[in-house]
C-alpha cells in the first residue's frame, strides 16, 4: 500500500484597495469585511469571471442583501497572496465593463502585482491574515 503525505502550506493572503476603489465603494456602501469574504470565497475558486491578464470579477452583497443584483468588483490577483480591489459598479447601474476599461485596467493589474507597488503608499490594506493572526 503507497501513502501520500499531503503537505498544506498557508498563504499569507494580502488584500488591497486602490484609492479610487475606496471611493466608489464608499458610495456604493461596500465594506471591507465583504471584500475579505470575497478573497476568501475566490481562494476556494469561487469568482464570476476571469478577464485576463490577472483581472478577475466578483460579485459583491450589500446590506445583508444576496449578491445577484447588488455590487461589482473587478480586482487584480495573482490568485495567491496579492489582492488589489481596483474597481466597482452597481448592477443595476451597468451591465459590465467595456472592453476599452478592460485594457486601461489590465496594465496597472502588472504593476500591482509588483511587489514593489505594495509599499508605495497609494492602497490601503484591509485584511491581511498576518495581523488578524496576530489579533486573536
Amino acid at each position: 500500500m503507497i501513502s501520500f503525505l499531503i503537505l498544506r502550506y498557508q498563504v499569507v493572503l494580502r488584500v488591497f484597495k486602490t484609492r479610487y476603489f475606496q471611493q466608489i465603494a464608499r458610495k456604493i456602501g461596500i465594506l471591507d469585511a465583504a471584500l475579505c469574504k470575497s478573497v476568501d470565497e475566490m481562494t476556494d475558486g469561487l469568482h464570476d469571471g476571469d478577464l485576463g491578464r490577472h483581472i478577475f470579477k466578483k460579485r459583491i452583497g450589500i446590506g445583508g442583501r444576496g449578491k445577484r443584483s447588488d455590487a461589482r468588483t473587478i480586482l487584480a490577483t495573482n490568485l495567491g497572496s496579492l489582492w488589489f480591489f481596483s474597481y466597482a459598479f452597481k448592477k443595476n447601474v451597468r451591465a459590465d465593463i467595456s472592453h476599452t476599461e478592460l485594457v486601461a485596467l489590465q496594465e496597472p493589474a502588472e504593476m500591482l502585482l509588483d511587489s514593489t507597488a505594495v509599499s508605495n503608499g497609494s492602497l490601503e490594506e484591509i485584511c491581511n491574515d498576518d495581523k488578524n493572526q496576530a489579533e486573536k
